[in-house]
């Protein structure tokens, strides 16, 4: 599974991961982790672009 990636994303200190599997896809969404804060939220795929690029922005 894709969880010891997640874990090496952590480690070597990716400040964003999007990651979309069966149960966000089927909405039509991705789900956004910001590592510094653990906060991880629902963003619909048309709009991960734009999300991500403020949360960059933001970091």
């Amino acid at each position: 599974g894709p969880g010891f990636k997640f874990k090496d994303a952590e480690l070597i200190g990716i400040p964003i991961i999007v990651a979309v599997g069966p149960r966000t896809i089927k909405d039509d969404e991705a789900e956004v982790k910001v590592r510094k804060t653990g906060d991880s939220r629902n963003i619909k795929l048309k709009e991960v672009v734009k999300e991500v690029s403020e949360l960059l922005a933001s970091i």
